[in-house]
């Protein structure tokens, strides 16, 4: 079910977007590429609105400011060993998971004059998602969740439960402000080895969170409480190795 998920919610999101990027391949170092594209945005080789759709292959990401920690390398070494290697990002937040089964959303946007608008930058992706999201007749909103990883105001909730973080990162040059909302939507996941994972690196970095396996939902879970689940062999639930 999860590769069939993950394709109609990325066809719904594209769908959205007239400027976008859609690359479902499960990679390594695919972070790394959201650097890039917001180079090109202020550099005006990216048209502003443009929205990238990808898979990353199994990883914790955690915001460049945490490679400045005394212990990263070690927290590095033991995550590498457990088969989730650190990967560092622009935006914001704290440590997430992601694998095959997240669905990574990025929206890029640039404003000629006066700082970035990141409220509404988060509202103009949540937007996206939840209209995708409506595509399967799952209803969300947006606010914390308390309980919930990397937790934040505009984390995408499912009966109050998280069903995707976000975060954003904000770069100046040229005279414009580019900027990146970041969303990481889980489709089907084993989330309490995601947390687990979370909270051994965030405690090697000094972070100590009391996290809840029910603060988080998935997409997959959402679709068998409302029923939509099992009618279409194509979404037939498949596990999906963290």
């Amino acid at each position: 079910m999860t590769e069939a998920l993950v394709k109609v919610l990325a066809d719904a999101l594209a769908a959205l977007a007239p400027a976008h990027e859609c690359d479902l391949r499960v990679l390594d170092r695919a972070v790394g590429r959201e650097d890039k594209l917001l180079d090109a945005l202020i550099g005006d080789a990216l048209p502003s609105g443009y929205l990238r759709i990808w898979r990353q292959a199994p990883c914790i990401t955690v915001p460049h400011r945490f490679g400045s920690h005394p212990e990263f390398r070690r927290a590095a070494a033991l995550s590498a060993d457990e088969g989730r290697p650190l990967a560092l990002r622009s935006s914001g937040g704290t440590a997430v998971a992601l694998h095959a089964g997240v669905l990574n959303v990025s929206l890029f946007g640039l404003e000629r004059k006066g700082a970035a608008p990141l409220d509404p930058s988060y509202r103009a992706l949540i937007g996206l998602m939840s209209a995708a999201l409506a595509t399967l007749s799952i209803a969300v909103d947006a606010g914390p969740v308390d309980g919930a990883c990397c937790d934040g105001r505009f984390n995408l909730r499912w009966r109050g439960r998280k069903l995707a973080g976000t975060a954003a990162a904000v770069r100046s040059r040229r005279g414009g402000v580019g900027w990146l909302a970041h969303a990481s939507l889980v489709v089907d996941a084993d989330m309490d080895a995601d947390i687990e994972a979370v909270a051994r690196v965030e405690s090697l970095l000094g972070i100590v969170g009391a996290y809840r396996g029910e603060a988080h939902a998935t997409v997959a879970q959402a679709l068998e409480a409302q029923g939509n689940a099992g009618t279409d062999p194509a979404m037939r639930r498949e596990s999906v190795p963290a």
